[in-house]
């Protein structure tokens, strides 16, 4: 992730909604049989203290570089905060798919052992865009925050938004 997508990532949905429309007319890339991804680092502020800066700044690079490989491509993974990332998973046929990914992408976190003798530990909150291509990814952003919170105020540290109507 280059740091000029950082600094154009100030408001996600419209990043969003920017890329989706952007690919309008290539249904390979455009909504749809996707999902949007939020992963949330748990206690950030409590780690960042613990980790100190230097290893603050190494830890979130290992973030960055796992997300990295979820993504269809670079421009698919933001921060959207210091401790929130966003990932546009890509190509997925159905909820338990979106959720096996979740699930890898936090077997990879723990395996990589971020955090040292504090380690990292995350929830996520996903949503599959179910809507034609025309539309944004807003939907999909408001179902996965939605979901996140869930995942955050409950036991189950992956909730995946059920389908909707749209």
């Amino acid at each position: 992730m280059t740091k000029d997508l950082q600094q154009k990532l100030i408001n996600t949905w419209d990043w969003l909604n920017s890329y989706c429309l952007s690919r309008r007319d290539d249904p390979t890339l455009a909504c749809g049989n996707h999902a949007v991804c939020i992963i949330q680092i748990d206690d950030y502020s409590d780690r960042k203290r613990a980790w100190g800066p230097d290893n603050t700044k190494a830890y979130l690079k290992e973030m960055e570089n796992i997300m990295s490989a979820y993504a269809l491509e670079d421009t698919l993974i933001a921060r959207y905060n210091d401790s929130t990332f966003v990932v546009v998973l890509h190509y997925l046929e159905n909820y338990d798919e979106i959720k096996e990914i979740c699930s890898e992408i936090i077997d990879t976190i723990n395996d990589a052992g971020i955090g040292g003798d504090n380690p990292l530990t995350v929830s996520i909150g996903a949503a599959e865009c179910h809507h034609e291509h025309e539309v944004s990814y807003e939907c999909a952003m408001t179902e996965a925050l939605k979901a996140l919170a869930f995942a955050q105020s409950g036991s189950d540290e992956i909730v995946v938004a059920p389908k909707s109507a749209s």
